[in-house]
């Protein structure tokens, strides 16, 4: 049986856990060559900031002076998951009861540098070069469909369909330099439910 999952409820929520300490330290899990790590900027506080770019954060490197002032910075789009799923679930699309159907995040240009993707319970981050995927995915997006099936989400008057991309899918269309993984220790039960 399928959770319906209330949009306004889960954004309330994700607005709450963009908050969260465990936001902070993950950049430095990604760049600990870094020092000081990189400060993360929390945008969720910002809807018309999070619409026109597609971001959800800003990473900071305000010490690597050799770099252009707009490369000291990553935009990130941030995603979690409170499930033990060991894969990613790329959203292609809204179908809405109505008939509508609407891009889900996969298939939507935005100026996100990154995408962050953390999957709690199994204590694993992942950073993927945003344009890097969204490129694999027209190039791969109809293979993966028909190989992995897709998974649909109710809403409130909606279906989110994704199709689960297994990480090694992604990492091997993608390569080591535009799809980053990383371990942290994994989450139990009553610590995602007590902040998500």
């Amino acid at each position: 049986m399928n959770t319906v999952h209330d949009f306004n409820r889960d954004v309330r929520r994700s607005d709450r856990f963009s908050t969260h300490p465990i936001w902070n330290w993950i950049p430095s899990l990604f760049y600990p060559q870094c020092s000081p790590p990189p400060q993360r900027i929390n945008q969720a506080s910002n809807p018309e900031w999070q619409e026109c770019i597609g971001a959800d954060s800003v990473w900071c490197f305000p010490h690597a002076l050799h770099l252009p002032p707009r490369k000291r910075r990553l935009l990130i789009e941030e995603k979690y998951r409170k499930q033990t799923f060991t894969d990613i679930a790329l959203e292609r699309v809204h179908e809405y009861d109505n008939g509508r159907r609407d891009p889900g995040w996969v298939e939507l240009e935005t100026q996100a540098d990154g995408l962050l993707y953390v999957t709690l319970r199994i204590g694993k981050a992942w950073l993927i070069n945003s344009r890097a995927l969204r490129m694999a995915w027209k190039q791969h997006g109809a293979v993966w469909q028909q190989a992995y099936r897709d998974a649909r989400s109710p809403n409130p008057g909606y279906w989110s369909v994704s199709t689960p991309v297994p990480p090694e899918e992604l990492l091997r269309v993608l390569g080591p330099s535009d799809f980053l993984e990383k371990d942290f220790q994994p989450w139990t039960k009553a610590q995602v439910d007590s902040c998500c």
